[in-house]
């Protein structure tokens, strides 16, 4: 006879999922919409680990070889790709994580495997270290974003903005308001045919949107883990609501959507500028 775990579910639910649900369904907040408080819930079954894609295992098993988090690969494969392995980009770039030919091989991988998911995950994986190494002596957070840019434009454009930056007066080891700055820079004369600059001109602004994005994939998808944690956690234990203490949840969570609507609202803002200046 299978065993069975019984695990009882409760449920002092963080803001931060209150908020993500009222955000889904878009309807007013009152304290009267938010429940007393949650169902005991049981299952007979333990619960599955946090799911993102088809390919999470993949992820998963390649981000522990190059000691970065799994979720890092996820993102850039929902980005590049939408998690489709057959996805050919116009450039040239395909498969699952739209490794470009030159790059398949560089790390290891035949051109003509790009489409098989494993292959692809792999290359991406190495390419991602690789980079990583490079960049190096640049602390995190901002480590990420040189990564990620060097990932879509390749390192030789982003090792041109930051000894622009540097010779502007600018932190070269600084992302955004700096060499984020220099890369769309990259394609004005007075800048791409500076002698600092050994790879021509460049448009930047698709690798400074494609960090944007892979970075608050990124953050998503580590929220929504941290969220199943907390409901799926075998510790769990119930704990009754009392009417202030709901309050006090309704009050944070309305004020985290506020802040993700101010968040919203800037980032429109910042597109509606760079569509402006192109």
């Amino acid at each position: 006879m299978k065993k069975t775990h019984a695990i009882i579910v409760t449920i002092l639910v963080s803001a931060a999922s209150l908020a993500a649900c009222f955000m889904w369904d878009k309807h007013e907040i009152t304290v009267e919409t938010i429940p007393p408080r949650f169902d005991t819930i049981i299952t007979q079954r333990p619960y599955p680990r946090y799911s993102i894609s088809a390919y999470d295992e993949l992820f998963r098993e390649y981000g522990d070889t190059i000691g970065w988090d799994w979720k890092w690969l996820a993102a850039i494969a929902f980005v590049e790709s939408h998690f489709n392995p057959d996805a050919v980009n116009e450039s040239g770039a395909s498969g699952l994580m739209q490794l470009m030919p030159k790059t398949a091989v560089a790390m290891g991988i035949d051109s003509l495997h790009r489409t098989d998911p494993r292959a692809s995950v792999k290359g991406a994986s190495l390419l991602f270290k690789r980079l990583s190494t490079r960049f190096q002596s640049i602390p995190m957070p901002d480590r990420v974003c040189f990564v990620l840019a060097s990932y879509n434009a390749g390192h030789g454009h982003i090792l041109d903005a930051m000894r622009l930056a540097e010779k502007y007066g600018s932190d070269s080891h600084l992302w955004y308001g700096s060499v984020d700055k220099y890369l769309r820079l990259k394609n004005e004369p007075h800048y791409y045919n500076d002698t600092i600059c050994h790879n021509g001109k460049f448009s930047g602004i698709e690798t400074t949107l494609f960090v944007e994005k892979v970075q608050k994939k990124y953050d998503e998808y580590s929220h929504l883990e941290d969220i199943d944690k907390r409901i799926h956690h075998p510790d769990t234990t119930l704990v009754p609501l009392n009417e202030s203490a709901r309050h006090q949840l309704h009050l944070k969570a309305k004020e985290t959507i506020l802040r993700q609507q101010l968040l919203q609202e800037e980032e429109e803002k910042k597109k509606n500028q760079s569509s402006n200046n192109q």
